[in-house]
């Protein structure tokens, strides 16, 4: 990024990064890449929540079985905090356009978190069309997210913003 940049942002860049007491980055491999632009001794990155060893390929099937769901069901699935940024409630919008229009496609809508908006989200799935395809799932363990990941057909980030997208 800093070498594609033009001169006077690369001049920004480096001011506000050799101020700074402390950087803190989200992967070590940014420790170099900002040591090659300034020599800065504090650098600590701090790891953005991916483990290899948890997020990794499972069968579909295997997972579909774990958590009850239908083997040849289409699963779409949401992670992130209940909240009005998070944009689950075009999701539901859009799963009740899907399900008025393809009447059996089997679909299953599983969104995965907690937050202050769980009672109008809830209150938005109260009907018979959208309780028996749209579930909120609550909050789950790394390790449980990466089941329901394994077990979807599609993974859906509504967000209408966010800073620092993680999932």
């Amino acid at each position: 990024f800093y070498k594609e940049s033009n001169p006077i942002i690369q001049f920004i860049i480096r001011a506000t990064l050799s101020r700074a007491n402390t950087l803190i980055v989200t992967s070590p491999s940014w420790i170099n890449k900002i040591r090659k632009i300034v020599n800065h001794n504090d650098i600590h990155a701090i790891s953005t929540g991916y483990d290899s060893e948890i997020f990794k390929p499972r069968p579909q099937q295997d997972a579909r079985f774990a958590l009850s769901i239908p083997p040849n069901a289409n699963v779409i699935t949401s992670i992130g905090s209940l909240t009005k940024d998070k944009g689950h409630e075009y999701l539901i919008s859009a799963a009740k356009d899907v399900i008025e229009r393809e009447a059996n496609n089997d679909l299953r809508i599983y969104i995965i978190g907690e937050g202050p908006l769980r009672t109008s989200l809830s209150k938005l799935i109260d009907s018979p069309q959208l309780k028996s395809v749209i579930f909120l799932v609550g909050g789950r363990t790394p390790s449980q997210v990466a089941e329901w990941i394994n077990a979807s057909n599609l993974i859906v980030h509504p967000s209408i913003y966010d800073a620092n997208p993680t999932v």
